[in-house]
Parts: C-alpha cells; structure tokens; sequence
C-alpha cells in the first residue's frame, strides 16, 4: 500500500488509512513507570529537607517505545491502547504525506507528566519516521488463508502495531507467538508495540521473550483537562474545573469517560454519582427506545455466555449489545435476579478475561439497587468448600467474593464472621499455592491485607552450618567463582512488611516518609523507601525486644545478612558449573515466578505471592519485589566494588557500623523494576547508606555472630 499502513479486516484482508477514524480527542496515554525508576538519581538521597512525597513524573507509551523499541501495553478495557496504535500509524503516515495536522509533531507532543498540574514537557521520540503496519491477531487467526503465516506487509514495516489479542484462542497464541518469536529474532531493530488486557495477557502462554511489558496508567488529573479541552474546545478553566468534580471527572478510564460524556448530552440530564449517571442512561433508553428491560437483561447475558439470541431481538437491541460497557452493566442486572452466585459465576466462566471489568460494573449495579446487599452477595458467591487442589477452579469466585465485601464495609470498620473467615482461608491459599494468574493474586494480597493477614512474616528459617559456592562466572563483578564457609544462622523467610516496621516507627517515633506505611490493603507489602540506617536502627530496636520477650537469647543478634548468607539463602546448593543465571527455583529464567520488570507491575505487591520463587530453605521473595540491604560494604564506586571476590568477612568488608555516607552498602536480589539479569541470586549491587526508594527492602536474621563491633 502506498501509505505503508493496512489493517486486516473480517471483510476484507486490508483496508486504507484512509478509512480508520482518528479523533481530534486524542491525549497521550502513561505508563505506570517513572523517571525516578528510570534514572540512577532516582536512588535518592535523604536530606531535612526531603518528605520523600514528591511526586512521581511518568513517562508517555511513546517514550517507552522508543526506549526499549519492542513493548506489550497492558490495560483494562478502554484505556485507549487501540486508540493509541491507530494515532501512532496515522501521524507516522501523516508525516510522510506532509499532513499538518497529523504527523510526529501531533504524537510527540508535550506532556504533563505528574498526578496533577505540572510544566508540560516534550515527549522523548529518537526513532523518527518509522512505516508503519498494523493488523488484528484475533481477524489474521482466523482468516483460513493466513494459518501459520504472519502477514507479508510485516516484512517491510518499521514499527508493527498489534492488536486483538483479547479475542485469540489459546490454541492460535500457540502458533501465532511462534512466528512472531521468530519474526522480531530476525528483525530486532523492527519497532513493535502488542497491545490487551491485563487478564488476557496474563494467561497467554508462552510469553514473548524481548518484549518489555508496561501497564497503562488510568488518567490523571491533567491528562483529564486535557480531554475536557480537545472534546470541547469552547469549555472555560472553571467549566473544565467543574467536570472534574463531577461522576465523570472521577473516571480514569478513556473509554468510560468519552461513552458517559456522550450519554450524558444525550440525556440532558446531569449525573450526581457514577451509580446515577448509570441509572439515568438506562431509563432514558427504556423510555426513550420503548425496550423491555427484562428482555434486554436476558440478552446481554446471553450475549456474554455464548447463547443463542432470536435475530429480531439482535436488532432491536444493537446499540446496547454492541456497547461494551451497558452490555457487561444489564448482564450483571439479569445475574441479581434469582440464583445470583449461579448466574455470575456462569458469566465470569465464559468471561474470564474480563472477570474485572464486570465486578466493577456489578458494584456499580448493587450500589444503586441496594448497597446493603454487598455482604449478603458476597457470602452467596464464595465457594462454600474449603480451598483444595481439586476445587482451585472455584479461586476466582473466591476473589470476586473478597472484592464484594470489600465494598460491604468501604469506610467501615471490617467485623469478621462465619463467612469472611473461609474468604479469607481461600485468599491465603490461592496466595500461597500460587493459583490463577499474578494479577488476580496481586489483588488477592492486597484484599487479604485488608481482611488481616494471619500469615507469620516472621518465621526463620534455619541454615545450618556448610560450605557454599558463591559467584557466577557471567559478569565481572561476581568473579572469581569460590567456596564459602558459613556458621549456622536463621533467616526471614519473608522481607520485613510495612505492619512490622510500623510497629518499630510508632514505638520509636523513628521517620518513615512511605505513602504505604498506613495503608490497609498493603500491610503485607515489604517496607520500603528505607536507608541502611533504618534497616539496622529496626534491627537493635528487634534485638533488645525480642531478648525481653525471650524469643532469642541473650547471646543472639538480629541484624542484616552479609552478603554471603543472602546469596546462600536464596541459592542453596546450587553450583556454578555453568552460565546460566541462577534464581532461588534453579538455573534458567521462568515467566511468572516474580515481580521483576519482565511482569509489568513497576510496584511492590504482597510477599509471597509467587511460591515458586522459594529457595531450597523456604526464603520467599529473594528474586525481584525489592532490592534488599546486606550488612557488607560494597564501596564507593556504583559500578565496581572497592571489595572484589572471593568474599572474606575478615578484610574490612564486615566493618560496616562507622563506615562513611559515600561507602556503599550491597544490595542484593533485584526489584519490580529490574530485568531478569539482575534479579538473580548472584548479582551485586550498592547503594550510599543514606539513600532510600519505593524499590529498597531488606531482610533479618539471628545469628550469634554481630559484625561491626
């Protein structure tokens, strides 16, 4: 095609540019991750002066395109990752076509990158003009002329935009991963950008290697004035002001907010809440439209289950059944007539991928029908059977059950009963056996954080006295390869979490500047944005109060692992005989085995949700999530330990205590923001003492022996 851009189509394999609708409304989505992760300053350091609040500024999906060239977006529904490819093409087409109102300029354009108001700035693009190619995965599968083959236009693009990834049978991602594994290993400079739900994403297997996966953020305060502004260009400052603090304003969704303000003209009637706005649109279109709301409940249910619907009852209702939204908000209407835990759980059963978006819609449902209902429902919808190996298919409803009373109680006091103690066994147990997809237990931690995680965070683990080997023979700084000898010691299994730590700040009074510290649903997250000094000052506030209580003896420590008891902890017997990388599981990286950069999350989320990235003595959490401080020095060069291998706790590397603020510490084990090869059992890093981030942790251990004394 002469413009370099095609979208394959049910009715024909190609259609122009020309025919893709392009909004004038577009705003340029973010990402969840920051230029505090980013950067290497982004290891700040404390000053008085610092609360350690400020906020973040987040890069645009542009920028990291351009950063990492092949990325996944990942989102809910209608965050505007479509809308984002079909911009991309047509201002990369426009460019070439000397468009002036679609080109680089218009995609690049500047950005306010905090939460709020801030200076706009420049969006970060070296790539320049790139060809573009977009086609839908879901059409192309299912094209009979296309099995095997990726289409020929992909050969000559620059920049591949993939879409319709939600709609693909696992049987097709088999093949259709297969050949684009293959595609972008050939073609690494080729730009490319896939993107789908996070359900979705999450359960497709196997994964693309090489792709950097990033989570669209919902819209902020800014990016919303900025649509207010493109949608209605006559809107005054205060008008604008006056949306935001409006139903609609407090949407973060692209989609929801574009669909409501439409509506909300259509209706001629302004909204006091989400659950109103909902309720106004839905008697518009019964009075308005002369429907049968029985028959309109039934089906949009139908519709999401697969079942057979009478041609004319297609047609008379396809405005609703074709609106993603009202059609997931009167299916989970016709679910709250009888035999609701039936009719839901057959709706989520053929609906999996969007099993979030329709418990959010049902909320919104409950909230205006009855909001006193939230707790009755939840009881009926979890699983009356206790969690097992032969009924974890019943660990969603579990979850969405949690999500309910969750909303039963929102700005409540929690009361447990009956009921809520076996959600709460089923939320423990889908955390720990590692059940359903990273994403569901993320949000299982954190509803089990809020419940009260009854889980002991600080069980040790035992580690007898041994020779070990240390190092790797992959990177410089782990070299030479060699033998340690340890003395017997006990280590956490678990990171020290925010509950914990927040005992040792409010007894102490001790400063702790972390937005988690008293947050309910993250109590089970590790503490972080911590210096060395506070990892060791919790440590001695630890010892002398355990040894009151006679947890340990007078003769025990708690205090920080050095270098070489971490490293053993999280590899075991493990040897280097190779060059594979090492982790806690073994040699070799696995999908889905931790939070490191390669899941997307760019935060924390609760311990020991990945129970396959346990070590051979049970220790939790020792590949990704934080990084965690050693009591070793490592010295004053970031790149490049003034204490090289072989480790010897007898030449100063140990004599941490008085050590000066510009002699790092280690760091080991690697965070949600880094990459496979650094979230290893092996790799070493360093940070001042007095520098502190979202991604910084640390564990303790007992041991007779006290370092630096």
């Amino acid at each position: 095609m002469n413009s370099g851009y095609s979208l394959i189509n049910k009715s024909q394999n190609k259609i122009s540019l020309d025919s893709l609708t392009v909004f004038d409304e577009y705003v340029p989505i973010l990402v969840t991750y920051t230029k505090e992760d980013a950067a290497i300053n982004g290891l700040r350091v404390a000053s008085s002066s610092d609360n350690g609040l400020e906020e973040s500024h987040y890069f645009s999906a542009l920028e990291v395109l351009s950063r990492d060239k092949q990325i996944i977006l990942k989102a809910p529904s209608g965050m505007g990752k479509s809308f984002f490819l079909k911009m991309l093409a047509r201002c990369m087409t426009g460019e070439v076509s000397g468009d002036k109102k679609f080109n680089v300029d218009r995609i690049t354009e500047s950005i306010e990158r905090t939460e709020t108001d801030s200076l706009p700035e420049k969006q970060n693009w070296d790539a320049g003009v790139l060809k573009p190619f977009i086609f839908e995965l879901n059409i192309w599968a299912h094209n009979k002329d296309s099995i095997h083959n990726l289409p020929e236009e992909i050969n000559e693009a620059q920049l591949v935009l993939i879409d319709g990834i939600d709609e693909l049978q696992n049987e097709d991602w088999q093949w259709i991963s297969t050949e684009l594994q293959s595609f972008f290993e050939k073609n690494p400079e080729t730009y490319a950008v896939i993107v789908g739900q996070n359900d979705m994403l999450d359960r497709l297997s196997p994964k693309l290697k090489g792709f950097k996966c990033y989570s669209i953020k919902p819209f902020t305060y800014s990016q919303k004035k900025r649509l207010f502004r493109n949608i209605n260009p006559d809107l005054s400052c205060s008008e604008i002001e006056n949306r935001l603090s409006e139903p609609v304003g407090s949407l973060g969704n692209l989609l929801e907010i574009t669909q409501n303000l439409s509506w909300w003209i259509k209706i001629g009637k302004k909204p006091t809440t989400v659950q109103s706005f909902y309720s106004e649109v839905v008697r518009f279109l019964l009075q308005q439209e002369n429907f049968d709301a029985d028959q309109l409940k039934s089906s949009a249910y139908k519709k999401l289950c697969d079942q057979k619907i009478e041609i004319n009852i297609v047609s008379k209702y396809h405005t609703i059944l074709d609106h993603t939204i009202l059609l997931e908000y009167f299916a989970c209407q016709y679910c709250l007539g009888d035999d609701f835990s039936t009719h839901f759980n057959n709706l989520i059963g053929h609906n999996q991928n969007r099993a979030w978006s329709l418990s959010r819609i049902l909320h919104l449902v409950i909230s205006e029908q009855d909001p006193d209902k939230f707790q009755t429902l939840s009881s009926e919808l979890c699983p009356s059977e206790d969690p097992s190996e032969n009924n974890k298919s019943l660990s969603l409803s579990a979850i969405l059950s949690a999500n309910l009373l969750f909303e039963a109680f929102l700005n409540k006091m929690f009361i447990q009963d009956k009921s809520s103690k076996r959600i709460k066994d089923w939320l423990t147990a889908i955390i720990t056996k590692g059940w359903l997809t990273p994403y569901d237990r993320i949000t299982a931690g954190r509803l089990l954080s809020w419940m009260g995680d009854d889980r002991d965070f600080q069980e040790f683990a035992i580690i007898p006295e041994n020779s070990f080997t240390m190092g790797d023979h992959i990177l410089e700084n782990n070299m030479p390869v060699h033998q340690v000898h340890l003395q017997s010691y006990k280590i956490c299994k678990f990171p020290v979490v925010n509950k914990d730590y927040l005992l040792f700040v409010k007894e102490t009074n001790r400063e702790w500047n972390s937005p988690e510290r008293d947050d309910p649903e993250k109590r089970n997250y590790p503490a972080t944005s911590l210096t060395w000094f506070d990892a060791v000052a919790y440590c001695e506030w630890l010892t002398e109060k355990w040894r009151k209580e006679g947890v340990i003896s007078s003769k025990e420590f708690v205090r920080l692992p050095t270098e070489a008891e971490w490293e053993y902890a999280s590899r075991g017997s493990l040897d280097s005989s190779n060059n594979e990388l090492l982790y806690s599981w073994g040699y070799g990286w696995k999908d889905n085995c931790c939070n490191s950069q390669e899941l997307g999350l760019n935060e924390p989320c609760t311990v020991g949700i990945f129970p396959e990235n346990c070590s051979q003595f049970g220790c939790l959490d020792m590949n990704g999530l934080v990084w965690e401080w050693n009591s070793t020095l490592w010295g004053n060069n970031p790149k490049k330990p003034d204490f090289p291998y072989p480790y010897n706790d007898k030449d100063g590397r140990e004599n941490s205590k008085n050590a000066p603020n510009n002699i790092r510490r280690c760091m080991r084990g690697g965070s949600f923001g880094s990459a496979a090869d650094h979230a290893t059992s092996t790799y070493r890093g360093g940070l001042e003492p007095i520098g502190f981030w979202r991604g910084d942790g640390f564990r303790i251990v007992i041991s007779e022996k006290q370092y630096h004394e």
